[in-house]
Order: C-alpha cells, then structure tokens, then sequence
C-alpha cells in the first residue's frame, strides 16, 4: 500500500515552513522550519514525531549556502550529535543527462528524481527498471470548477521505509525546480521587454 504525505505549509505557500501529515490518518509526521534571516546561511531544520508517544526527534537541516539556493551550494546535516555537514551531493549524487536532478541510493538500488510535465510535479524512478516509486502532486486552490487539494508527495510501499532520505532529497529537488522556474519566467519577461521596436510605416 502507497504511503501519501500531505504538507501544510505557511500562508504564503513555502515548503519551506509547513507540516507533514500522513494523508491517511491526518496525524503529523513531520515540521518543517525555516526562520527568516536578513542576510547569512538560510537553514532548514526538519524534525520527526514519533507516532505513538507524540515525542520529536531531530530528521535532517539543510544549509543553503547562497540566495539562489542552488543544489551545488548547499550543505546538509545528518546527525544531531556530530553536526557535521557534508555536501548535498553526498546524498543527492549528480547524474548525467538534463533531465534528471540527481540520484540517491537506498539498499544498494539507484534511485533517480526527475522532472514531469512543465509545472513542479517530480517524480522519483527506479533507474534499472524506471518504475515510479514516488510523485508529487501540485497544490490546488479552490475555485467555482475545481475542489482545492493540499500538495502531496505519493511514496510506494517498497521505498517507504527510507521516508527521511526520501523528504530530504524532495525538498531540495522541488527548491531546485521552483528555482528553474523562477528563472525562466524573468528569462521570459527580459525577452519580450526587449523585443526591437515594430517599423514605422510611412
């Protein structure tokens, strides 16, 4: 059976800074926080909450090491007691081709994330047999023709057991994907800002 996680996050949409539910059961899974900071290291820090005793633990925090928050350019720490911070490359590994934004291995079996369709949507592909074992799915907001849905990230049963890694890897591959975004939209606009002049005809 699929796992499905649910995010919740602030007003102003940031994956950033939301919750994680377990879509079935509505119960929390996970915090997502990222304080504002007038200028500096932005840090992420995720923790977990145990499901049965509601108690948290430290998951994950992520360094972004510069104000375009790019993969290559951010850190990550793994465990609470040492801190140490390794590169995001250490656990989202680079891999050939522009279609993808980077692999990660869980026992022993390469796992790929890569783009769907021109909106957000990832999805996560087994790269032997490139079979989806996970998918996003956008937001929704209500509207007269349509209900509003909650973005949310489907995990399959075979790779569930590596959730944290699993979260980890989405957010800064779902950053990176807002980042390419972002750019190609002002791309866009400095393009038809500049657009010579029509002729004048006489």
């Amino acid at each position: 059976m699929n796992m499905n996680l649910t995010f919740n996050p602030d007003e102003e949409g940031d994956i950033l800074n939301t919750t994680v539910r377990d879509s079935e059961t509505g119960s929390i899974m996970y915090t997502v926080e990222t304080p504002k900071c007038a200028e500096g290291t932005l840090t992420t820090t995720v923790t977990r909450q145990n499901q049965i005793d509601g108690s948290t633990r430290f998951a994950f925090r992520i360094l972004w090491g510069g104000e375009k928050r790019a993969l290559d350019d951010a850190s990550v720490v793994l465990d609470s007691r040492t801190l140490e911070e390794v590169p995001v490359r250490h656990v989202l590994e680079s891999a050939p081709g522009s279609a993808t934004y980077g692999s990660v291995h869980v026992n022993d079996v390469e796992y790929r994330w890569k783009p769907k369709g021109t909106g957000s949507k990832v999805v996560l592909v087994n790269k032997a047999t490139n079979r989806t074992v996970a998918e996003s799915h956008s937001r929704i907001r209500s509207s007269f023709f349509r209900k509003p849905r909650d973005m949310s990230l489907e995990i399959s049963e075979t790779i569930s057991p590596a959730i944290d890694v699993l979260l980890l890897t989405f957010i800064l591959v779902w950053m990176e994907r807002q980042r390419e975004r972002t750019k190609r939209y002002w791309s866009a606009a400095y393009d038809v800002a500049n657009l010579p002049p029509l002729p004048v005809e006489d």
